[in-house]
């Protein structure tokens, strides 16, 4: 099966775009007579001008690329280029590859994210054809462009599973396209063909760095099955590989296993792997006794041994070159039973352990330009990675499509979002931005999926795209004049206010609660407010956290927690952190869905509730329905007299979780009640807590992922702005009304609640930026007498600017800005807001 790098946006419920496997059909050969015929002036002159001398190899100083040869900062801002894919329609030729090259470089990228796809280049075992790539990489050194090429793969090409059909991988069905990630010849061959084209280039200055795998799962990506059928049902290598990993977990007491599962296997030898996800959340005797958390370390963990074979393999072969891994950022599917176990931290862990560390992580990061969704902006996708990782992360995909079918109006703002979302990626913490894709390929227009035809910024016949080309053009000109360099390169972002705890004891959730937390970052963002995810349990929150100055700690679904958990919330109020839970009664299980002993009395105590009647009325976060919607159950909050939502009028949402039965106690004070469509109120909706040092609150509906009610999503108008609305007015009540906590910086104006701003400590001064996440203007004026002391000036660094302050600023829809501001004598009002520690990763050379 020929493999491909898998370019897929997803819909909450499973709804998605999948790139077709099938051969493409014949194509018209590219017309070059009239290329970029729009900017031919321009063009004429930069051709005539001689090309940048390829640079030597990159290290990582400060968490950004560092050019050895040429002694400063790099920062790779260009395209993701499929070249020779098949089944995506990549089929260039060498002199269109050249063309398509040189025309990228005239639109002032510095890099590409490209693949050389193994069938491609290496046929029949052991016979490498190298001219395709020799061609590539001889053209990137001519041009001065840094490649960032994908070469690991999970679907092998056809003559491995000929050759070896026992390293193939296994549903519980049967076959499956994927390598088995267990099998020793399947990491072999893998590492075999990385060392292979990394030895080739070693010497090459065109390569920027080496990705080694791309959104590595434990199911075929192309299935199209709502429930994916997931992998290492083999019994000749998974299930011992599996055995091995729990004795080694348990250490070799099988008592402990048995006590963790409420199982009594005599010998981890009889011990079985479970067959599917355990669907019945009520049923929570039988989620203990399936061992599925303990299933998905183990998934974690091969994926990240596997990685780390290829890893290996780069390493040896070319000890001086960068490596990376690339994996999904945003929401890659939204049912539990389809988590991918491809795992960060532990990809990042087992490389380090194995000797060959990842320097870089690479995102596959896509936002929506869906009105009222918080995945409009990319700052979540980037943070699940910049705050839990030790290494940065370079984002070698994003990019809006002109003929997008999924979002409603979305195709109109790919200018727009292109733009914007770029900027906003490079100042939330990002080294760098790829935009997928260079060109438009038509031939998709005729699949299931015409959405991927569109996302190029020229089109099939590599005319610029009305706006988009000229636009992408511009930035990246600005990129090198300003140049960003100049103020990214030792920048810090300020210390959190709020610390969001996602820690794999909840892995049983994890893709629901990746999207509840989604949408939570987005609206604290919204607000002003710096959230920051750890992981690390709640038992270790100690001093060092504390002094960030984060003043609440939000729990998004933390149904599953440590034992000692539960203990350690009493300690964090005692230290006058804040407690926001969300969803979900926190820490009813452990990570194994044992129940944890004392958590009636913990909840009463800290969260003032009697949880005695308490249960899911609604909990659809396992199979679709009939369509995206059809997992949302109307659900009406009814604020009570007097409540911190103020004059808030009861409003109907679609949750698609909520709780019946939970009841004030214990110093509970009830702010909302959750009713049905006929008035009978079903239970507190929310409910919050006085203690001597800090607040509690707590709600029993996702505040995160909601949606409009079906009358409004139905109307003409829509309801563009209801999520965004309903859950800044939720937010408010909890974080300034009942907390008490303000942002460092406040947005005023009409439209300001849909504005994002991001600020950076530079070392001259600071970066503010605002990005107008709505399609409508918006009038905005900043707060901030810490920042905007008397002497301050405030440069525009996209107009070029200078001195027109920050009050009443114009944001167009999608708009974007980018203001440098310097203080003739800092601190004189106020003492400026924290920059937290580690914030850029150490100097290395690497």
């Amino acid at each position: 099966m020929p493999q491909t790098s898998l370019h897929i946006h997803l819909f909450p419920w499973g709804i998605f775009s999948m790139l077709s496997i099938q051969k493409p059909p014949c194509r018209k050969s590219k017309s070059h007579t009239h290329f970029f015929s729009l900017a031919i002036p321009l063009l004429l002159l930069a051709f005539c001008l001689p090309p940048q001398t390829a640079t030597a190899g990159l290290t990582i100083r400060q968490g950004y690329f560092w050019d050895t040869d040429r002694q400063e900062t790099f920062i790779p801002h260009g395209f993701a280029y499929q070249v020779w894919n098949p089944p995506v329609f990549a089929t260039q030729t060498l002199a269109e590859v050249d063309y398509d090259l040189e025309g990228m470089q005239q639109a002032h990228a510095n890099s590409l994210r490209v693949e050389l796809v193994w069938e491609s280049v290496e046929p029949q075992e052991g016979v490498f054809l190298w001219d395709q790539a020799d061609h590539l990489v001889k053209k990137a050194e001519q041009l001065g462009l840094k490649l960032f090429i994908l070469i690991g793969y999970q679907y092998p090409p056809s003559w491995f599973a000929t050759h070896y059909p026992q390293a193939m991988a296994r549903t519980a069905n049967g076959p499956s396209p994927l390598l088995n990630y267990s099998h020793p010849q399947a990491k072999e061959s893998f590492a075999r063909f990385i060392g292979a084209v990394c030895d080739r280039y070693k010497a090459s200055p065109a390569i920027g760095g080496w990705i080694l795998g791309n959104e590595f799962a434990f199911y075929d990506l192309w299935e199209n099955a709502a429930i994916k059928n997931q992998v290492g049902y083999d019994e000749q290598v998974s299930l011992p590989s599996y055995r091995a990993f729990l004795a080694q977990t348990y250490g070799g007491n099988i008592g402990r296993l048995n006590a963790a599962w409420g199982t009594t296997f005599q010998s981890f030898a009889e011990v079985p792997m479970a067959r599917a996800y355990p669907e019945n959340r009520a049923d929570h005797e039988a989620i203990r006794n399936s061992g599925y958390h303990d299933l998905i370390q183990w998934r974690k963990r091969t994926i990240g041994d596997f990685v780390a074979a290829g890893a290996k393999a780069a390493k040896t072969a070319a000890p001086d070159q960068l490596i990376s891994y690339s994996m999904v950022g945003g929401i890659f599917n939204g049912l539990d039973p389809n988590y991918t176990a491809e795992d960060p931290g532990t990809i990042s862990e087992r490389c380090r352990a194995a000797g060959a560390p990842l320097d870089f992580m690479s995102l596959n990061l896509y936002s929506w330009a869906l009105a009222g969704h918080e995945l409009r902006s990319l700052d979540f996708g980037i943070a699940k990675f910049r705050d839990l990782l030790d290494i940065p992360v370079l984002i070698t995909e994003t990019g809006h499509s002109s003929t997008e079918t999924l979002f409603p109006g979305a195709a109109a703002r790919q200018t727009e979002a292109i733009v914007s979302s770029t900027w906003e990626a490079m100042l939330s913490g990002a080294m760098g931005v790829h935009l997928f894709h260079w060109s438009d390929r038509n031939n998709f227009l005729a699949t299931p999926y015409p959405r991927e035809a569109g996302f190029g910024v020229v089109d099939q016949e590599r005319q610029p795209k009305p706006k988009v080309y000229e636009a992408v053009r511009s930035m990246f000109r600005q990129m090198e004049e300003l140049p960003l360099t100049r103020f990214l390169a030792g920048s810090q972002t300020l210390a959190p206010d709020i610390l969001i705890y996602w820690p794999k004891d909840i892995d049983l959730g994890w893709n629901r609660a990746n999207e509840e937390i989604a949408s939570l970052w987005g609206g604290l963002r919204r607000l002003g407010f710096l959230p920051k995810l750890i992981s690390s349990p709640l038992a270790d929150l100690g001093k060092a956290e504390l002094e960030t100055g984060a003043k609440s700690l939000l729990l998004p679904r933390n149904f599953q927690m440590q034992p000692d958990d539960l203990g350690a919330l009493t300690t964090v109020l005692d230290r006058g952190m804040h407690i926001h839970a969300n969803l979900d009664l926190p820490g009813q299980f452990d990570a194994n869905h044992r129940e944890n002993p004392g958590w009636d009395a913990a909840m009463g105590k800290v969260f003032g509730i009697d949880v005695s009647q308490a249960r899911p009325a609604w909990d659809s976060g396992i199979r679709p329905g009939a369509d995206w919607s059809a997992g949302y159950a109307p659900l009406l909050l009814n604020p009570a007299p007097g409540s911190i939502l103020g004059q808030t009028q009861p409003t109907t949402i679609r949750a698609w979780k909520y709780w019946i039965g939970v009841r004030p106690a214990s110093g509970g004070t009830p702010q909302a009640w959750s009713e049905n469509e006929s008035g009978l109120r079903l239970s507190a909706a929310m409910v919050t807590k006085e203690h001597p040092a800090a607040r509690t609150a707590l709600n029993t509906f996702g505040l995160g992922d909601f949606i409009a009610p079906a009358i409004l999503l139905n109307s003409p108008q829509g309801a563009p702005t209801f999520a965004w609305d309903t859950r800044t007015t939720w937010l408010t009540a909890i974080y300034n009304n009942f907390f008490g906590m303000q942002p460092r910086i406040e947005l005023t104006g009409p439209g300001s609640v849909y504005v994002l701003a991001d600020l950076r400590r530079t070392p001259d001064g600071w970066l503010l930026a605002l990005m107008n996440e709505h399609t409508e203007p918006a009038l905005v004026s900043v707060r901030a007498e810490w920042l905007l002391e008397e002497g301050a000036v405030v440069k525009d660094l996209l107009s070029g600017d200078a001195g027109q302050g920050l009050n009443r600023l114009i944001l167009t829809g999608d708009g974007y800005r980018l203001f440098h501001i310097t203080q003739a004598r800092q601190g004189q009002n106020e003492d400026p807001p924290r920059t937290e520690e580690g914030s850029h990763q150490k100097s290395q050379d690497l």
